[in-house]
């Protein structure tokens, strides 16, 4: 099947990507901007989520990460993924869902509270939306190019990802130009997803059916699927949304060059989700320089410059 590759710790370059896993990056140009900051966004009902922005210093070019974590995860957990895409010039967004981490209620319930299909429904449509908000803050600042942005998501939480970025495809331009292409867009913006040990779905949100949405060629969005050969659970639904992802028409018979999407499994790891990022296995598996590879070309590397995402009707 195109786009499927196994990886062991002595293999070379992928043909996917252009550059080494092991190579340095080129050096980014870095000014003052370039900080690490503890904040909190609020929901709209009444959820304050802690963040950790490594805000980008290489300008309003920067491409943009959110890290949504597992379930019983916490944001702590991507810490050495987000410091190494930071240090290569993207912007970058670690998040404590709620009932996870530090997040609280207006009611003050914390994380470690019991999760129901509402909650799980409720982080695509109010955790990760104030995120977004909260990017959409930083892009009209001139720090960072909402148009670039990436996700990575793992196990149970997968589905969370997924369904935000597809509810934020179908976000509806502004009213303000005559034809739907020339409108401002609100969103759209979700470019390349990383899904590591992806699992069927959450409660009240099966996944595979908005991967298969999300992933119409039309759209244009990048999947990178990462598990572990001796995950037998998650390596079965990896399959599966891997084969949602390519199913289409206009990926049969291309060469892995030309691929938007691919599936990675690593040989004798059993880990899963954000236990991939241990030290050990972090190591042998490269899997922070390749998530970073990754974004390097279907991210960072698009041809789609800042634009000012306000509505015409109001600047």
């Amino acid at each position: 099947m195109p786009g499927r590759y196994q990886i062991g710790t002595g293999v070379a370059c992928s043909v996917a990507f252009a550059l080494c896993v092991t190579a340095v990056s080129p050096a980014i140009a870095q000014d003052d901007d370039k900080k690490v900051i503890t904040t909190s966004v609020q929901t709209d009902d009444g959820w304050t989520l802690p963040i950790t922005y490594y805000r980008s210093g290489a300008g309003k070019e920067s491409p943009a990460v959110v890290l949504v974590h597992g379930k019983d995860g916490n944001r702590v957990l991507w810490k050495p993924l987000a410091e190494h895409l930071h240090d290569n010039g993207y912007a970058v967004v670690a998040v404590d869902l709620r009932k996870h981490g530090e997040s609280q209620s207006a009611q003050n319930q914390r994380g470690g509270q019991r999760l129901t299909p509402f909650d799980y429904r409720a982080m695509a449509a109010q955790d990760l939306e104030a995120v977004k908000e909260f990017l959409m803050e930083e892009h009209h600042a001139e720090r960072l190019n909402v148009r670039k942005t990436g996700i990575v998501c793992a196990d149970t939480m997968c589905a969370v990802g997924v369904t935000f970025a597809l509810r934020d495809w179908y976000k509806k331009p502004y009213p303000d130009a005559p034809t739907f292409e020339t409108r401002t867009p609100r969103g759209r913006d979700v470019r390349a997803i990383v899904m590591l040990s992806p699992s069927e779905g959450a409660p009240g949100m099966p996944m595979n059916n908005a991967v298969r949405e999300l992933s119409v060629p039309a759209f244009g969005v990048s999947f990178f699927i990462l598990v572990g050969e001796k995950d037998r659970e998650d390596k079965n639904a990896a399959d599966r949304a891997f084969k949602k992802v390519t199913g289409w028409p206009e990926y049969q018979n291309v060469p892995e060059s030309k691929m938007n999407s691919f599936l990675r499994e690593f040989p004798g790891v059993g880990q899963r989700g954000t236990d991939l990022f241990q030290p050990q296995v972090a190591r042998s598996t490269k899997i922070v320089e390749r998530i970073t590879g990754f974004f390097d070309q279907k991210l960072r590397d698009l041809n789609d410059p800042w634009v000012d995402r306000h509505s015409r009707l109001s600047r």
